[in-house]
């Protein structure tokens, strides 16, 4: 009997690999290790048995010579002849913890061989059936796996591989090429139908993948199409984003390494998108139709080429529902996360079409108003909220300048409010945060005006919430002034200037 890290380390030795099980124990029942070695051979048998998980037996003669160092004769002769069957019950979950969850298979191999070591004439067969698995970070998964591999001399063929996921399954087959007892080439290819590829609660996706590729250790080529029969993307509700300027530098910041991706990357992928993609995410709920072109010697660096339109959609923002006429991301071989943008979404009051116009990229999008006839941006903006021209009452200052915040970039917004203060007589327009709150929740449109040189009014009213405050503020002197405020919330500030010249 031996115990199971001195019998693990005698079989390592002998057949020269250095597979490691991280964080995992295979309980051993049973070993035998019988073995001659003498002059210029080693001969033995061995026989494993696991408790639960089967068991591995053969023999071997290997031109391995009695002497220090020890070294494998290159043109000695070879004789192996294994068997074994293995019941796989969560080890992969041990060896990849976090990325394999529930994983069971059942695996059965037979390998013979002859010749030399240089050149080894193998044979043997791997089944495995009734296996599968759960892959946390794409939440779906792997049933029925079943394959099946011949070794036949310097290569091994994967003659059939087939997995199912979700409602579709995915099959294909590959070859590896060895020498020197090392991967020397391989190839394959792969193909599905309806394969559930990612099922989260924000995004699912089903594919049809017709892949081929091949490589040697040093590079890897893959070419083919990828078809999106179904794609749905359901995104957080909108929510304001602070980000930093491009000048900010941040000191001391930790380094982050990045990892080089081990192989010489080729890639070439015709992505497809079929009838039921659809797209519900901050406001926007489109179906999209189109294809891309993605290219890569880096998978952290994808280039794309194409176009993807939207054949049906709607905006919502404001409560205000515009329907897309128009909607494309276009790429032209840059990176695959900033295509060009050039949509238009609009509201329809019998022949007048108001709404917003979308240019730029997709990481410095820009906003416009947009009408069909031609009209002030005001009037416009009055269209896509109220659905009739402006109006003269300052009743409707507040959800204007609230939806040109909704609907426009900065700097358009800030031109507007301007005309908005112009139109309505005001002295203040803006959306402010009460004092001593820190969340946008409690943000809220003011419109002011001053009464009298020294008296001013002002009316806020929350984005979100019921609060109101009705602001005075009166001047006593030239440097102090006295301020209210009554609502919801009800207090008084006494303020004294100080002028620095």
């Amino acid at each position: 009997f031996f115990k199971q890290k001195t019998a693990y380390e005698m079989l390592r030795s002998l057949v020269g690999s250095e597979m490691c099980i991280r964080d995992s124990t295979i309980p051993l029942q049973q070993g035998d290790l019988k073995w001659v070695w003498r002059g210029e051979q080693l001969v033995g048998d061995v026989s494993l048995s696991f408790i639960e998980h089967g068991f591995l037996k053969g023999k071997f003669q290997l031109p391995l010579a009695s002497r220090f160092p020890v070294t494998m004769r290159q043109q000695g002769p070879i004789s192996l002849s294994f068997e074994g069957s293995f019941e796989e019950k969560g080890l992969l979950t041990a060896i990849l913890p976090g990325m394999v969850q529930e994983s069971q298979g059942h695996l059965h191999l037979k390998l013979a061989g002859s010749g030399t070591w240089n050149e080894p004439n193998l044979k043997g067969t791997l089944r495995l059936e009734k296996a599968g698995g759960y892959l946390p970070s794409a939440g779906v998964k792997l049933e029925d796996i079943r394959a099946e591999a011949e070794w036949m001399n310097d290569q091994i063929r994967l003659t059939s591989i087939k997995v199912r996921s979700g409602p579709g399954y995915l099959d294909g087959n590959a070859s590896v090429g060895f020498k020197n007892w090392k991967i020397s080439r391989y190839e394959g290819r792969l193909k599905g139908d309806r394969f559930q590829t990612i099922r989260l609660p924000e995004l699912q996706v089903l594919s049809n993948p017709n892949l081929v590729f091949q490589g040697t250790p040093e590079k890897i080529m893959i070419r083919g199409d990828i078809r999106i029969p179904e794609l749905s993307v359901l995104g957080p509700p909108t929510q304001d984003v602070i980000r930093p300027s491009p000048d900010v530098i941040i000191i001391d910041s930790p380094e982050v390494s990045k990892k080089k991706f081990p192989l010489t990357l080729d890639m070439q992928i015709r992505l497809v998108l079929g009838e039921k993609v659809f797209v519900k995410t901050e406001g926007v709920d489109v179906r999209l139709i189109g294809q891309l072109t993605l290219k890569a010697q880096d998978p952290t660096k994808v280039n794309a080429e194409g176009e993807i339109r939207s054949a049906e959609g709607h905006y919502t923002a404001f409560g205000q529902k515009l329907e897309f006429i128009r909607g494309r991301l276009s790429f032209t071989g840059g990176p695959v996360d900033n295509p060009a943008l050039d949509g238009i979404a609009v509201r329809k009051v019998g022949e007048v079409q108001a709404g917003v116009a979308v240019t730029g990229t997709l990481q410095n999008p820009l906003v416009r108003l947009y009408s069909r006839p031609s009209m002030t941006d005001t009037d416009i903006l009055s269209y896509i909220v109220l659905g009739q021209p402006m109006g003269k009452g300052t009743e409707a200052a507040p959800s204007l300048i609230q939806a040109a915040g909704a609907f426009l970039s900065a700097g358009e917004t800030v031109i507007l409010q301007g005309q908005l203060k112009k139109m309505f007589g005001l002295d203040t327009l803006d959306i402010t945060i009460p004092p001593g709150e820190s969340e946008v929740s409690r943000s809220m449109i003011t419109i002011g005006k001053y009464l009298t040189p020294k008296l001013y009014v002002s009316l806020g009213r929350s984005l979100l919430t019921d609060t109101t405050l009705i602001t005075f503020r009166y001047t006593l002197s030239r440097r102090l002034e006295v301020e209210t405020t009554t609502g919801t919330e009800t207090g008084a500030t006494l303020f004294y200037r100080i002028e620095f010249r």
